[in-house]
Parts: C-alpha cells; sequence; structure tokens
C-alpha cells in the first residue's frame, strides 16, 4: 500500500495525467465542431449517416492529431509515473532504509505492482475520460462495415460489430495491460543506464524503434507483432490476432518481472 500511495501521489503521476488529459483537451477540439455537423455520406448512393462515438473515440481516431499523439506518447505515459522510482530509491539509499524494515523481495514485489498499477492508470484514464466526453457530444451507432470499421478478418471483428462497447472496454484493458509491461520496462532500465531521463524514455525508444524496424518487413508481416499496432484499436495493421497479442504481451511481463525477482536476489546478496 506504501508504495502504491507513493506512485499515486507523486509529482510524476501528476504530470503523466496531465499529458493525458491535454491530449483529450486536444481530441474535444476535434470533436465538438463534429457535434455540430449533422451528417455524413456512407457512399455517393447511399443515405447520409451521423458521426458515431465509435468511429471517434480517442483510442479509435486516427484520422486526427489526438489520436496519433497518444498513440505516440504511450510508451512515455506508461513509464513516466513510476518507472524510475526504483532508479530513484537505489540511488538516494531509500531502497536501504526499507529493506532494514521488511524482505526485499517484499519490497521489490510491492514496487513492480504499483508501477503496473500507477503505468496502466495513467494510459487507461485518458482513454475512458475520452470515451466519456466524446459519448456527450456524438450518438453510439452500432458501426456499419460500409461506413467505417475494422477488416472481418480483424481481432474481434464480430465483438465490434456486434457489441462495440465492449470491443471498446477490452481494449482499454489491453492499453492498461500493455502500459503495465511498458511500466515494468523502465525498471529494468534503471539497472542499465545511469540517467533517470533515459530510464523513463528507454521503452519508448525500444518500442518505436520495433515499431519502424517491424514496419519495414514486406507485406505488413512484421507490424503485426508490434506493441504499438497491437494496442491500437483502429487495427490499422491487418491480420493482429488476439494469440499473437496475448504471447507477446505474457513474454514481455515475464521476462520484465522476472529481471525484477532475480535483481531482488542479487540485490539482497550484496
Amino acid at each position: 500500500m506504501i508504495e502504491l500511495k507513493r506512485a499515486f501521489t507523486g509529482r510524476s503521476m501528476l504530470l503523466a495525467l496531465a499529458a493525458g488529459l491535454a491530449v483529450v483537451t486536444l481530441h474535444m477540439t476535434q470533436v465538438i465542431p463534429l457535434s455540430q455537423m449533422s451528417v455524413e455520406r456512407k457512399s455517393a448512393l447511399s443515405p447520409s449517416y451521423p458521426h458515431s462515438l465509435y468511429r471517434f473515440w480517442l483510442g479509435y481516431d486516427m484520422s486526427e492529431m489526438a489520436g496519433l499523439l497518444f498513440l505516440f506518447l504511450l510508451p512515455l505515459l506508461a513509464a513516466l509515473p513510476f518507472g524510475a522510482s526504483l532508479f530513484d530509491d537505489r540511488r538516494s539509499g531509500y531502497d536501504i532504509n526499507v529493506v532494514t524494515r521488511a524482505p526485499r523481495g517484499r519490497y521489490y514485489r510491492a514496487k513492480a505492482v504499483a508501477v503496473f498499477v500507477s503505468a496502466g492508470v495513467a494510459v487507461a484514464f485518458p482513454l475512458l475520460l475520452d470515451l466519456c466526453l466524446t459519448a456527450m457530444f456524438l450518438p453510439a451507432i452500432r458501426p456499419e462495415a460500409t461506413v467505417f470499421g475494422i477488416p472481418e478478418t480483424g481481432m474481434w471483428s464480430g465483438l465490434f460489430y456486434e457489441h462495440p462497447l465492449v470491443y471498446v472496454l477490452a481494449y482499454v484493458l489491453v492499453n492498461f495491460l500493455w502500459a503495465g509491461s511498458i511500466g515494468l520496462m523502465s525498471v529494468v532500465a534503471g539497472y542499465i543506464v545511469a540517467n533517470r531521463i533515459l530510464v523513463v524514455a528507454t521503452p519508448f525508444i525500444i518500442l518505436w524503434v520495433a515499431e519502424f524496424a517491424l514496419a519495414a518487413i514486406p507485406e505488413g508481416a512484421g507490424s503485426r507483432f508490434s506493441p504499438m499496432e497491437l494496442v491500437n484499436a483502429h487495427q490499422t495493421t491487418v491480420g493482429i490476432g488476439f494469440g499473437a497479442m496475448a504471447v507477446e504481451w505474457l513474454v514481455v511481463t515475464a521476462l520484465a518481472a522476472g529481471f525484477v525477482a532475480l535483481r531482488s536476489r542479487v540485490d539482497e546478496s550484496l
């Protein structure tokens, strides 16, 4: 509980939430004018179709700056709240004070949980807030494939067209879980780099380098495995599968959590 309290009351968490709120505010400047436009055309021969919540929600709307900016900043939003906390504790000597009163393993586990949860909240909160605010201006009309949507072969495509709100909330959960893993990557980075800014920025650098490298593979085969594509509810890359996403998340999380557990034993012996 102490680590969770530190995570959610620290200035870094407030900064991350403020950044997320700024993106949501930017998105609202794009959404509100849409509510004043009555309809958009389905096609040249079909009736007009109202602007929809599910098309212009922040996690799906990649046609405007706000959605692209949020996706771009997501690794930083995840790492910023508490990702560098263990690095800070070790550098200041705070960890020594803690482990004199509790086992180091317990302290590291509490730290990992706090990092994971705070990172997830920093990313999921703006998405949920934007969903609620966008719903105030645009109707929650079920998507039609003739107007917008994801490919039939896309992940959870049936859910998107039949129960779009469930699809949206499922992707908010996906973002929460991936953000938690990104936060743990910062903890690992704290043992590799010696600069606090780099500790926070390392997951951002790794993930976007991986995105560009995978995107260079012909026919989009690599992009299907990029974490930055897996958190994108618009599914701009065709062929993303739940199995691949789940395995990739489990591997990344297990490696990061395993490293933290190993370091707790190593540091205990020092």
